[in-house]
């Protein structure tokens, strides 16, 4: 059987997932650079509420490029998946000619729903920034009324922080599961490769003339898809032997998260695996990915405190940038120490809120 990562379409969600990392990094910036300026200042609230309009420029400034470089990354992860799922077939097969030729229409679906599906994040994206600037203002100042400045910065800060912490959310999955915009944007790109990697594969099979596959052994592979491991397939579903590809992508395998793959199988050569389950590592796996949004969630603060430290150079917020960066620096440590403990592989990109970081 041929080799290809398991983790190829996260790879090609990544370009996607940093520019839209680069945008959330420079939507806090934009937030806490203009919170922190005259906090001390009488009027502070009126005057960062006059300031809604700047902000929601300097935003769109952001989302303007997310609409130049956004789509045309999306478009490129699913057609790398497409391409890898067709020469990934060819190294089992033999199409007549040698050529396979690109299923346009099943190409430009994908790219469509892809592009759509992280362009969906735009309103989101923007709403965000000024609800969450319009919160901090709100909290500052109830405090900051009755107890004076000290307070009214102090207030400010753990308001920021929450919503640095936060990120920018309410994006619904086809599940209703509710995801920050870095792993959802992630999330659906990695989708999109995975299954242009899949119709790749099966349409060079199906070129040369094979109906029967066999669901690869992926490590550390999920519960959902566990069952399906070492199970043939047929494609087109003729032969009544097996269940369908679709049948088994209708029971959940190839979801969003999924890692395996599909090889061609001939009766009486190819030898089913065993012994694949592997659930220790699954678990593993999802305790590496909550520890990368941790580092993620701390780095998103580190930079909101940072950011207002540099205008207003108070000795309080100098503090405070200080502590979110000892924060930052906890959550990688625990990040290294379990990955180094458990012999697993760093992927420092995930930890990324935007490449300036």
């Amino acid at each position: 059987m041929p080799t290809i990562d398991p983790d190829l379409a996260l790879q090609l969600a990544r370009r996607v997932a940093e520019i839209y990392g680069d945008a959330q990094a420079n939507m806090l910036g934009h937030v806490s650079r203009r919170l922190a300026r005259g906090i001390e200042e009488p009027g502070w609230a009126e005057n960062k509420r006059a300031e809604i309009r700047r902000l929601r420029h300097e935003a769109l400034i952001d989302i303007r490029r997310l609409k130049q470089l956004g789509p045309d990354a999306a478009r490129a992860a699913i057609e790398g998946g497409y391409s890898a799922g067709i020469e990934s077939a060819k190294a089992e097969v033999t199409v007549a000619g040698g050529f396979v030729g690109t299923n346009q229409a099943a190409v430009e679906a994908l790219a469509s729903e892809t592009i759509g599906a992280v362009t969906s994040t735009h309103t989101q994206i923007l709403r965000s920034a000024l609800d969450g600037y319009r919160r901090v203002i709100s909290e500052a100042s109830l405090r900051g009324v009755i107890t004076g400045t000290e307070t009214r910065r102090t207030a400010a800060q753990m308001a920021l922080d929450r919503f640095a912490g936060q990120g920018v959310t309410g994006f619904i999955d086809k599940a209703g599961r509710n995801w920050r915009l870095e792993s959802y944007v992630e999330m659906a790109t990695r989708t999109g490769a995975g299954h242009a990697m899949l119709e790749g594969t099966l349409q060079t099979y199906q070129a040369a003339g094979r109906d029967l596959v066999i669901v690869s052994d992926a490590p550390e592979e999920c519960r959902i898809c566990r069952s399906w491991e070492s199970r043939v397939l047929s494609i087109g579903g003729k032969d009544k032997s097996y269940p369908s590809v679709s049948t088994a992508r209708s029971a959940g395998l190839f979801h969003a998260s999924c890692r395996h793959r599909l090889n061609v199988f001939i009766p009486g050569l190819t030898k089913p695996m065993t012994h694949t389950a592997d659930p220790v590592r699954s678990e593993e796996r999802v305790r590496q990915r909550t520890l990368e949004r941790r580092v993620r969630e701390r780095k998103r603060q580190d930079l909101a405190a940072k950011t207002w430290a540099e205008e207003d150079r108070s000795p309080a917020a100098r503090l405070k940038a200080l502590q979110s960066k000892q924060k930052r620096a906890k959550a990688q440590s625990e990040l290294v120490s379990f990955v180094t403990e458990n012999n697993r592989k760093r992927l420092r990109y995930r930890e990324q809120i935007g490449r300036a970081l």
